[in-house]
């Protein structure tokens, strides 16, 4: 997920979960996060905030 969202610390990933932006759900205590969420929660960003809020998926 961290490579995914840019390259994310575990720290902001793990807030990202904590704040339900990111559908996710556990086992036990790992989180388990599918792609299309992470999809999905691209997509939002993008479509909701300028490019200047998406640094992270400049390559």
């Amino acid at each position: 997920m961290c490579e995914m969202l840019g390259g994310i610390s575990t720290k902001t990933a793990y807030k990202l979960l904590r704040a339900k932006k990111i559908e996710h759900f556990k086992i036990g205590r790992a989180y388990k996060i599918p792609k299309i969420n992470i999809l999905l929660y691209l997509q939002h960003m993008t479509q909701h905030y300028s490019t200047s809020h998406c640094n992270a998926l400049v390559h």
